[in-house]
């Protein structure tokens, strides 16, 4: 459970949970993703496990309970995520209590404000860009007035979103108070030649300043880099000595192969440090080699803290037949249970669409994206959603 897996929300359905009650209640509660930036929180997977149980109403209500008070966090992202996949399937006490508890922090203001968007489109939207604007208004640094904004465009149009925000501004100063930023910023991103400057540096210059670069232009330079600049990057990691650097080095390798010899990569996928293993994990899914299938499945097998993405190595590297051996192993049965969407792109691919497996997935998959509840993991894996 902890590790996302399937296999906790299959033994829910058919065994008794009594005994995990405070277990299964602490991890909805706190965000057990190792990187919630990349992969977003474990809500979806825990909606799913909660409504396994017998004993759903109770965390239901635990979960409600503990909005009130919530910190700046991916704790609160996470239980508000939670809320909302309860709103959303009618529980009236869940949106109440969403609505009543809503005392964001800047960090995280923007990220809790796109579940209003998703309950209740714009009426949800104008009702956090409230939120929002009130800290822009009282000086709060570190608030993002960029990302709720882009998510009601997306859903409820630009248009429309632009005319509520000024009509609700006439009446309201903190939501005009957020559309005059959001706007400011919409209009600075449009300009923006970051994405150009670093995509276009080498790599001695890129290294100077992995520092200061978020992995998200990390795996920008590496999509367009050339084989020069790849290869210089791929020495620099086989020499790196702390985790942090083969973290920040691996990141390069997110959509690209890794252009030598690649036993390195095999070794950090059993690292012990969880965000290096990850990492090296997504950086291997890019290749196809007889000894990452081994890895898979020696993976899957054992505790290690890659166990969770073993599946994803199959994606280039799967045979006939695996899937009877690798959904048992990763903890997955052919039912009905979240999945990764790499790994469900990869398993779709190789093991067939007529097969069972490859339609209950694709169909839970395609259904919980077409009711608005995908975690923001599934749309880091599913780029184009």
């Amino acid at each position: 459970m902890h590790l996302g897996l399937g296999r906790g929300i299959v033994y829910a359905r058919d065994n008794d949970t009594g005994p995990f009650r405070s277990a299964i209640l602490d991890a909805c509660l706190h965000c057990g993703a190792v990187d919630p930036q990349c992969e977003g929180t474990r809500a979806l997977y825990m909606y799913e496990l909660v409504n396994a149980t017998p004993d759903r109403e109770f965390y239901r209500g635990a979960i409600q309970k503990a909005l009130p008070g919530h910190g700046d966090d991916w704790d609160a992202v996470q239980c508000f995520r939670l809320a909302s996949y309860m709103a959303m399937d009618g529980d009236d006490r869940a949106r109440q209590a969403m609505y009543e508890a809503f005392r964001p922090g800047p960090r995280m203001a923007e990220l809790m404000g796109v579940d209003f968007v998703q309950m209740d489109g714009m009426e949800g939207f104008l009702f956090a860009a409230k939120s929002v604007g009130a800290m822009l208004a009282a000086g709060l640094t570190g608030v993002d007035e960029g990302y709720l904004y882009s998510h009601a465009t997306e859903t409820c149009g630009e248009d429309k979103t632009g005319k509520a925000l000024r009509s609700a501004g006439e009446s309201e100063p903190q939501i005009e108070t957020y559309r005059l930023a959001a706007e400011a910023h919409r209009e600075e991103s449009q300009g923006d030649s970051r994405p150009n400057e670093v995509s276009g540096l080498a790599w001695p210059e890129l290294k100077s300043r992995l520092p200061e670069l978020a992995a998200f232009w990390l795996r920008l330079w590496g999509e367009h880099a050339d084989s020069e600049n790849l290869v210089l990057a791929a020495h620099d990691l086989l020499a790196a000595e702390t985790p942090e650097d083969r973290l920040q080095y691996l990141r390069v390798f997110q959509r690209r192969a890794f252009p030598l010899e690649h036993s390195c990569l095999l070794r950090l996928a059993e690292h012990h440090d969880e965000k290096v293993a990850h990492a090296a994990c997504i950086a291997l899914a890019n290749m196809a080699d007889p000894a990452i299938r081994e890895l898979a499945f020696r993976v899957s097998e054992s505790c290690g803290v890659g166990r969770e993405h073993s599946i994803s190595l199959l994606c280039r590297n799967a045979a006939p037949g695996d899937d009877e051996i690798a959904l048992p192993s990763a903890g997955l049965k052919r039912r009905r249970i979240p999945m990764s969407g790499t790994a469900l792109v990869g398993l779709s691919g190789h093991f067939g669409n007529n097969t069972r497996m490859s339609r209950q997935k694709s169909g839970c998959f395609s259904r919980t994206m077409r009711k608005g509840r995908v975690p923001f993991a599934a749309r880091a894996c599913c780029p184009d959603y």
